[in-house]
């Protein structure tokens, strides 16, 4: 599956369960009996409408004292040459969940009680420094006993210090 793989998941399983062959699922590559490799279209992911996980399911990580991993958005706009994500986000830029939906996230994290959280965005920052301290609020007020980290890229660590100030880590860390 190239591209958003949680559409392309559901309609495979549902067309084996059928009894039908999965070839018109998008976003699927595959070889057709002819040997000829085929690609689907891909469909982009709306994610407004992305629905929260099951936090259920993750209850013995929880009461573990373990970590989740999430996501505030995907892929990165930078198009490096060095890094693996640029090969399957080919032309796609950087999306943002609704600020809405990551806090619904938080809020679970909160009420199941994980110690941690590692947003494993490709690119967490984004240059929307703004959010992230909105992200850090939400901690707060939901999980504040849980602690927080995130990737981004080191020319956005200095634009963050020159942009927002010195203090702008500080409201981070305070938060998580």
């Amino acid at each position: 599956v190239r591209g958003e793989g949680e559409a392309a998941i559901v309609d495979i399983v549902a067309q084996l369960i059928q009894g039908g062959g999965y070839g018109r699922t998008p976003g699927l590559s595959y070889r057709a009996a002819s040997g000829t490799i085929i690609h689907n279209q891909k469909v982009p992911v709306d994610l407004g409408q992305a629905e929260i996980p099951d936090f259920a399911l993750f209850t013995a990580a929880a009461e573990a004292g373990g970590e989740i991993w999430l996501q505030a958005s995907r892929n990165c706009a930078h198009g490096c040459t060095f890094c693996t994500q640029n090969r399957f986000a080919t032309g796609v830029s950087r999306r943002e969940y609704p600020l809405s939906y990551v806090e619904e996230l938080i809020i679970q994290v909160g009420r199941h009680g994980f110690k941690g959280v590692h947003w494993g965005d490709d690119d967490f920052l984004g240059h929307n420094f703004q959010r992230a301290q909105e992200i850090g609020e939400l901690f707060r007020r939901h999980a504040p006993r849980t602690s927080w980290g995130f990737d981004t890229r080191s020319d956005e660590v200095l634009t963050a210090v020159t942009r927002e100030g010195a203090g702008y880590w500080e409201k981070l860390r305070q938060a998580g």
